[in-house]
């Protein structure tokens, strides 16, 4: 009976040291997101020492690694392992990964645009006048071009995008139909894809063909933004449910829905696929930033418009995130510091 006891308080000993290992992997993962997104801040209002830079590096390394695919699979299967525990402390690495993703991809950008300015400050200058009206109209057209090629990216990943999410529709909707269905799968079709149905109306029956509509005004695209935001709150209730499809992947990702992804001849599985409302909600952020940066001084109203397209994307952003992090501190026993760090 003593023997028993013994093995049973070691076996629980044991599950409350994984859990306080992974709360203590995401208190301090997500304080470097913290402090990178921080950074960069600062780079974006003229401080980019190369002190700062070099930080930066460090934690795109760190993010890079923390935060890598396989990282957040191999965290999902040992959650699985550990049971309805760490269900909670899942939902918030998942709330610190969304996050660190569009950090990653801001600071991405960002190093991008040094590498764009030192080769332009390495050209020799001429003895052109820059305060010509040919100079002028020279930087106009330069500004045009660039708008032009920046909604030219936004249209093609676009359709890209309507089509990713329409490949799902079309061939893992029906998977949940077929008699042989795993028993805690049946009736679980909106657990496992969220609301990506309503998202591909949206995105297939509205927001690409008012999109398209600005290929002669790039720059007007900011309004595109702005006569849908109310459904962009589709984005934030995707989020929330992230973390609940990412349960049912692990325990049949690799079984059930392997199977038609082997059929199809497909690499990317299903989660790579579910995964890409997330990325896809950060990359408006970082392609309405590069557009508004080539608008010109006399283009405010653009500019105003495309301001509050991006705190519409932003606000969306940290909506979900929110949503995610009360998940998963109602839902596990975290000390006062997670609180505070998540916050």
């Amino acid at each position: 009976m003593l023997v028993m006891r013994s093995n049973e308080s070691l076996q629980h000993l044991e599950l409350l040291l994984r859990h306080r290992e992974m709360e203590a992997k995401i208190i301090s993962a997500t304080a470097c997101v913290k402090e990178c997104s921080k950074l960069l801040e600062q780079v974006e209002e003229g401080c980019c020492s190369p002190q700062t830079l070099n930080r930066l590096q460090m934690h795109k390394e760190r993010i890079t690694g923390d935060f890598s695919t396989l990282r957040f699979q191999a965290l999902r299967a040992k959650a699985s392992a550990m049971g309805a525990e760490a269900s909670g402390m899942l939902k918030a690495w998942h709330a610190a990964w969304v996050q660190s993703q569009e950090v990653k991809q801001r600071l991405e950008e960002m190093q991008k645009k040094f590498k764009v300015v030192d080769k332009n400050q390495a050209q020799p200058t001429t003895a052109a006048n820059p305060l010509g009206k040919h100079g002028k109209m020279e930087r106009e057209g330069k500004k045009n071009e660039l708008g032009e090629k920046i909604l030219e990216e936004l249209l093609s990943t676009e359709r890209e995008y309507v089509k990713a999410l329409g490949y799902v529709r079309e061939h893992y909707f029906p998977e949940l139909e077929r008699a042989d269905v795993p028993q805690d799968l049946r009736g679980q079709r909106g657990s496992i894809f969220g609301n990506l149905e309503k998202l591909h109306d949206f995105h297939r029956h509205y927001f690409l063909d008012e999109l398209e509509s600005c290929v002669k005004e790039p720059f007007r695209v900011g309004r595109c933004f702005l006569h849908h935001r109310e459904s962009f709150a589709l984005y934030a209730l995707y989020s929330k449910n992230k973390p609940q499809s990412d349960r049912l992947l692990t325990i049949h990702g690799k079984t059930f829905f392997k199977q038609k992804q082997l059929k199809l001849g497909d690499k990317m599985d299903l989660w790579s696929y579910l995964l890409k409302p997330v990325q896809r909600i950060s990359k408006y952020s970082l392609l309405l930033q590069d557009m508004m940066r080539e608008c010109g001084l006399e283009q405010t109203r653009e500019v105003a418009e495309i301001k509050a397209a991006l705190e519409v994307i932003h606000f969306q952003l940290r909506h979900g995130n929110n949503l995610l992090a009360m998940d998963a501190i109602c839902q596990c026993d975290v000390s006062r510091d997670s609180i505070d760090v998540l916050a």
